[in-house]
C-alpha cells in the first residue's frame, strides 16, 4: 500500500507565489496578437462570477448545530483533553444566540481559542499547542456534514486566520503546521480492506465530510495545495468502482469525488484551462503525485483534456449507480456544465464587448486571485514552487484499493 507526503514536507498551506503564464497567443479573425497577462491586474471578482448561476439542489445548507458528543466519545480519536476543550469552544460559538452570522460566531470561536491558547490555561508550549489546534480542526470537520452550515463557520474560521503575522504569544494563529496535519490526516482514508490493527481509518462519511472541508478551502483559494482535488477526483473517477468484500459497493470515494466537484467546479475548471501542474518533473525523487490512475493516460496534472475525461467518467458511473448516488452524479455533471457555460459566456461577453485582452484573461481569473496581493502572505516560505512545490520525495497517497498504485511506475 503507497504511503504519501505531501509535496510540502514543511507543511504550508499557502504559498501561492507563482509566476504568471507570461503571454498568450490569440487570434481575433483578423491579426494574431500576443496579449501580455498580468495576473495581479485581473478583475478579482471573475470567478465569482463563473459560480453564479450554478445548481443549488446539491449545496442546500443544513442551519441545525452540529452534535460533536460522538467525537468527543470515539476511542478511535483518542483526543486530548486539549483538544476536547477546543471542539467545545467551537460547538459553544456554533450555537451562541448573541450573535447571528457565521463570520461572527468563527470570530468569537477564535476569540475563545486565544484566551484558552496560553501556557497558564492549556499547559501546553505554544509550539505544541500549534499541533494541537490544527488536528482539532480537522477533527471538528470530520463530523460536520457536507451541508451543514458549520462546514461554512469552520472555513470562514481559518480564512479569518490566513495571514496572520506569526508571534510568540500567539504561534497558533499562523496555522504553521495545518498542511502537515491534513496531509497526515489524508492517509486515514477509508480502506476497502480494512487492517483491524489499524483503527485510524476514518468512516466513510468521515472521509466525506473532512473532503468537503478541504474543497471548500481550496475554492475559496484560503490554501494553495492543487494535490488534493487531483488526488479527490482520481480515486473517485480514474480507477473502477469498487466492491467491499461483503459485496456493498465502495461507493465513498465517487461520492467525495462529486463534492469537491460541488465546492469547487470553477476553480477545477480555470486551473484545468491553465493546465496547472501538467509540467511539472515527475519520476525518481519528485514522485508522480499528479499523474492519472488505471483509467486515465492523458497528461499529469490539470487540463481539458482530464476534466472532459471526470465528466465523462461520471456519465459511465451513472448507469450503474445506484439511485441516491446517482443523484449526486448528476449534480456532479450538472454544475461542471453550469461552470462551463458560465465561463464561455463570460468570455464571450468580453470578446464581443470588443475586449479581446479581457476574454483571454478570464481564462487566467484563478491567478488574479491567487497572485493578488492578498496572496503574498504565506505560513511558511518553502521555495518558489508555487501552487505547485516541488520537494525531493513526492510519494502517493494511500491507496484505498489496496492496488499497487500505477503512477509510482
Amino acid at each position: 500500500m503507497a504511503n504519501n507526503i505531501d509535496s510540502d514536507p514543511k507543511g504550508s498551506i499557502i504559498d501561492l507565489t507563482t509566476e504568471a503564464p507570461g503571454s498568450l497567443e490569440t487570434s481575433t479573425g483578423m491579426a494574431t496578437q500576443n496579449i501580455e497577462l498580468n495576473p495581479q491586474e485581473l478583475s478579482t471578482d471573475m470567478d465569482d462570477r463563473i459560480k453564479s448561476g450554478s445548481p443549488e439542489s446539491a449545496m442546500d445548507k443544513m442551519t441545525s448545530p452540529v452534535d460533536f458528543g460522538r467525537l468527543i466519545k470515539d476511542e478511535r480519536c483518542a483526543i486530548s483533553d486539549t483538544g476536547i476543550h477546543i471542539i467545545n469552544l467551537f460547538d459553544s460559538a456554533q450555537t451562541t444566540l448573541s450573535v447571528a452570522s457565521l463570520d461572527e460566531r468563527a470570530k468569537q470561536f477564535i476569540d475563545s481559542v486565544d484566551k484558552f491558547a496560553p501556557k497558564e490555561q492549556s499547559e501546553l508550549e505554544a509550539d505544541e499547542f500549534v499541533w494541537e489546534f490544527g488536528e482539532s480542526v480537522l477533527d471538528i470537520s470530520t463530523a460536520i456534514p457536507p451541508r451543514s452550515s458549520a462546514q461554512e463557520m469552520l472555513v470562514k474560521t481559518v480564512a479569518l486566520l490566513k495571514g496572520t503575522e506569526e508571534t510568540e504569544q500567539a504561534k497558533w494563529k499562523y496555522l504553521s503546521d495545518f498542511g502537515m496535519s491534513v496531509r497526515d490526516n489524508w492517509n486515514r482514508q477509508p480502506s476497502l480492506e480494512p487492517d483491524p490493527d489499524d483503527d485510524l481509518d476514518y468512516t466513510d462519511d468521515e472521509w466525506l465530510n473532512f473532503s468537503s472541508f478541504l474543497a471548500r478551502l481550496y475554492s475559496e483559494r484560503i490554501v494553495g495545495w492543487q494535490n488534493f482535488p487531483i488526488w479527490g477526483l482520481r480515486s473517485g473517477l480514474e480507477y473502477p468502482l469498487p466492491e467491499k468484500p461483503d459485496g456493498s459497493a465502495g461507493d465513498v470515494w465517487t461520492r467525495v469525488a462529486c463534492e469537491w466537484i460541488f465546492q469547487s467546479a470553477p476553480r477545477i475548471l480555470l486551473e484545468s484551462l491553465l493546465h496547472t501542474c501538467s509540467d511539472e518533473p515527475e519520476g525518481g525523487i519528485h514522485g508522480r503525485p499528479f499523474s492519472g490512475g488505471p483509467l486515465y493516460s492523458g497528461k499529469s496534472g490539470f487540463s481539458l483534456e482530464r476534466w472532459c475525461f471526470w465528466k465523462h467518467r461520471f456519465s459511465e458511473i451513472r448507469a450503474e449507480a445506484k439511485e441516491d448516488l446517482r443523484a449526486m452524479v448528476d449534480e456532479a455533471m450538472k454544475i461542471m456544465s453550469q461552470a462551463e457555460n458560465n465561463l464561455g459566456e463570460l468570455a464571450k461577453g468580453l470578446v464581443f464587448g470588443g475586449n479581446v485582452g479581457k476574454a483571454v484573461e478570464a481564462g487566467s481569473m484563478i491567478y488574479s486571485n491567487s497572485l493578488g496581493h492578498e496572496s503574498q502572505v504565506k505560513y511558511e516560505d518553502h521555495g518558489e514552487g508555487g501552487d505547485c512545490p516541488e520537494t525531493e520525495i513526492q510519494e502517493e497517497p494511500k491507496d484505498h484499493t489496496k492496488q499497487e498504485h500505477p503512477t509510482e511506475h
